[in-house]
């Protein structure tokens, strides 16, 4: 609604100075000089003309100010996905690091017996920091990248959270234990595959069997 009355408006005033510039020409052609003096409508002409042209200048200058103000928005809108696209992909190649060995470590382990998990801890794959720490200004991104960023962080609180509970020491867990992290690293891959494919449809990281491909495919491949 304010769009099309905002496009209604530059069109009205558009047409209302040509009428100016029109008339500031036809004025002292047009009008007798036994009506008005050639000098007297030659003034308004001039007058029509000036008008004109001072709101002319008033639009460029508006016209200037937004494309100034749309392409520092735009700098901006580039640098947060940049530098969030940056955390992504590390955390990506963690993912893609630690859920083949996780596979493999459990394929074949007998479940009455504890999984040797080693030191894998929340810290292994990061918080994303840098991208909590512009939250408040990845507001000037499109919708469904702001809607995709805050749901994928909120998922990665809670996986880190349970990494957290369930991690030990000494890096040997209970089977059940281990079956339920590995759920939770596969919830998690999906969760960032999808957020790649809304924020990054075609950035490559470097998969499994070290070539390139599409992170959206390799992170929901490792997810299943």
């Amino acid at each position: 609604m304010f769009e099309s009355r905002s496009q209604f408006y530059n069109v009205f005033l558009f047409c209302f100075i040509i009428a100016m510039l029109l008339g500031g020409f036809l004025v002292p052609l047009l009008v007798p000089s036994a009506i008005l003096k050639g000098s007297v409508t030659g003034a308004w002409g001039g007058a029509l003309i000036a008008g004109a042209s001072a709101l002319s200048g008033v639009k460029i200058a508006e016209f200037q100010a937004r494309r100034t103000n749309a392409e520092i928005v735009d700098g901006e809108r580039l640098s947060i996905e940049t530098l969030v696209i940056a955390e992504m992909t590390v955390l990506a190649e963690r993912l893609i690091t630690t859920i083949p060995l996780i596979k493999k470590l459990m394929i074949n382990h007998p479940p009455d017996n504890p999984v040797h998990l080693g030191s894998i801890r929340p810290s292994v794959f990061g918080s994303m920091p840098l991208t909590r720490s512009v939250s408040a200004r990845i507001t000037i991104l499109h919708k469904n990248k702001i809607a995709a960023i805050t749901r994928f962080l909120t998922e990665l609180d809670l996986f880190l959270s349970d990494l957290a509970q369930f991690s030990s020491d000494r890096g040997i867990l209970p089977y059940g234990h281990m079956l339920f992290l590995q759920a939770r690293l596969s919830n998690i891959c999906e969760e960032l595959s999808l957020l790649f494919s809304k924020i990054d449809p075609s950035h490559n990281v470097i998969n499994e069997n070290k070539t390139e491909e599409i992170a959206s495919v390799v992170l929901m491949r490792l997810s299943k």
